[in-house]
């Protein structure tokens, strides 16, 4: 009582956060919706899921930037 759970549910309440965090993380749509048994390339997913954290939303404009990312490696001129 009061946990916020529905025990009858409780499944399908775990699939909602791992998937929202999975996407949060950057994982994959099509990876994600392969590992959650789908056989849609992850429209499921993404019509279920697309609703958006304000935190996670927050740190996705902060990755808007003009700067090189770290990971990215610079490709040399073709001369």
């Amino acid at each position: 009582m009061g946990s916020g759970l529905n025990a009858g549910n409780i499944g399908a309440e775990i699939d909602v956060m791992f998937i929202t965090r999975a996407l949060e993380r950057g994982i994959d749509v099509k990876v994600l919706a392969q590992w959650q048994g789908h056989m849609d390339g992850g429209k499921l997913i993404l019509d279920t899921y697309s609703h958006v954290r304000p935190l996670h939303s927050q740190r996705m404009a902060q990755l808007m930037t003009t700067e090189e990312p770290a990971n990215v490696i610079a490709m040399r001129s073709a001369s």
